[in-house]
Parts: C-alpha cells; sequence; structure tokens
C-alpha cells in the first residue's frame, strides 16, 4: 500500500512540475525593442559558435552592421555605399525569432548596452540549428565611449584565438600542399621584365601548378 501511495505522490508531483515548466516557456516575455528605441548600436563582433570569426577553409565573418530601433516593428540600418541608414520592417514569428533585413534572427540577449543575435538558417520553415552557427555581437555607441573607454575599430580588432587558428592553418598549408587555406589577401603577380605582362587565366582552361609540384615534374 506504501508503495502504491509513493508511486501515485511521484507521478502527481512530475505532473505537475511538467505543467509549471510548460506554463514558464509559453511566459517568457518576447523581446522588446522599444525599450531600446533610437539607441545606435555598432557590430563588434561576428563570429562562429566556435568563437572564431574565420572557418576551416579561410572564409571571414566581419562585423559591419550600424543599426537603431525605431520600435517594436522597424529598425534602420547602415548602408555603406548609399551612406545613410536603411529603413526595414521586423517580423516577429515567435518567443525570441525575427525576420528583418532578408534574414531571420534569434535575439539570444537584448539591454540598453548590447544585443547578441543568432543568425538563423531555415530549411522548409524549420530552424536548422547545427547550420545556425554564426553570432553577431553589438553594442551601444554610448556604451564603448563611456564605459570601456575605447573605439569601435578597436573592438572590431582579430582576436587572438583568431591570430593563432591563422598561423595554425598557414604552417598546415606550407608542410602539406593538399591543406590549402585561402588567402586574406590574394597572391598578385607582378612581372619584373616590362615586355611582359601577367593575365590571370581561367582555371577551367589552363592546368595550374604549385611551384613545388612544378619543380618534382620538371626536376628543377
Amino acid at each position: 500500500m506504501k508503495l502504491i501511495i509513493n508511486t501515485v505522490m511521484f507521478f502527481f508531483v512530475l505532473f505537475f512540475s511538467s505543467c509549471y515548466f510548460i506554463n514558464k516557456i509559453n511566459e517568457e516575455p518576447v523581446p522588446s525593442f522599444e525599450k531600446i528605441k533610437g539607441i545606435r548600436y555598432s557590430e563588434i563582433h561576428r563570429k562562429f559558435s566556435n568563437g572564431l570569426s574565420i572557418d576551416d577553409h579561410g572564409f571571414q565573418l566581419e562585423p559591419e552592421w550600424h543599426i537603431y530601433f525605431t520600435g517594436d516593428d522597424s529598425l534602420k540600418i547602415f548602408n555603406s555605399d548609399k551612406q545613410q541608414f536603411t529603413s526595414y520592417r521586423i517580423f516577429h514569428s515567435h518567443k525570441d525569432l525575427f525576420h528583418f533585413a532578408r534574414n531571420w534572427f534569434r535575439v539570444k540577449h537584448l539591454s540598453k548596452d548590447s544585443i547578441i543575435l543568432q543568425v538563423l538558417k531555415l530549411e522548409s520553415r524549420v530552424v536548422n540549428e547545427r547550420a545556425s552557427n554564426v553570432f553577431m555581437t553589438l553594442y551601444a555607441e554610448g556604451y564603448v565611449k563611456n564605459k570601456l573607454h575605447t573605439t569601435i575599430d578597436l573592438l572590431r580588432a582579430p582576436s587572438s584565438d583568431d591570430s593563432l587558428f591563422v598561423k595554425y592553418k598557414a604552417i598546415q598549408a606550407n608542410s602539406n600542399l593538399d591543406s590549402a587555406f585561402a588567402a586574406r589577401n590574394p597572391v598578385v603577380f607582378k612581372s619584373i621584365d616590362i615586355p611582359t605582362k601577367v593575365r590571370q587565366c581561367s582555371a577551367t582552361k589552363y592546368p595550374i601548378y604549385s611551384g613545388a609540384k612544378y619543380a618534382r615534374q620538371t626536376g628543377l
């Protein structure tokens, strides 16, 4: 009899705990942009989920955004080509998921000092969590100037982790030609002979040989 009572009590507690947890999730407040209306933010970091801004192929994420919200339904993003702010509508899906500037975002953090956004990749209207591995960190301009006492450009400088990663990939590429790593600044061939001109050719039309491979083939 005691065993039956304990079993019933266990499921009773489990049931109400589950209900409380579900209600707590449903009652989580939706992030409001109204409370940060008019505050100008600059993107400081744009990184992958591993904390690096460079992937294994050499592709580098760059922080570019300068934004401010004009309410819960719109924001302005600076357009560097037009040298002016462009307005975008904000569409709220549910909870912390929003769509603006032709992308889906999850608001991870929102305050008057900073914003953290997760860039989402959707497949058949479902978030692909594994592919949604880019995070954007933005700081309020006043926070950078008055509290951090620094500048946007200094905060955007590459991290020590990025530098170490690039050095590691460079060592790999130099020791193994199959471990090629895209350079930030591509190699530029310049002719030292005035009559000679250097012309870039399509890789599909003309075979390209690396120096070491070419030396082995020609015996140099």
